[in-house]
């Protein structure tokens, strides 16, 4: 999640933080389960998105050794 997602950012970052909580609470581990990441800056754009795919498809399909 970057915190410059859009025009209501702030708000966006609230509410994927209260989603990230409610999983937690529900049983979900991070690291585990879901993953969460706060990446200061960081717009809603194609560079942005790019910048992190590569730690979403880690996360996904593991680290190849």
């Amino acid at each position: 999640m970057g915190t410059k997602e859009s025009d209501a950012a702030q708000l966006a970052v609230e509410e994927a933080r209260l989603l990230r909580d409610t999983l937690v609470e529900s049983g979900w581990r991070i690291g585990a389960d879901l993953e969460y990441e706060e990446i200061e800056g960081a717009g809603h754009n194609e560079a942005a998105r790019a910048a992190r795919f590569g730690q979403v498809l880690a996360y996904l399909f593991g680290k190849r050794q």
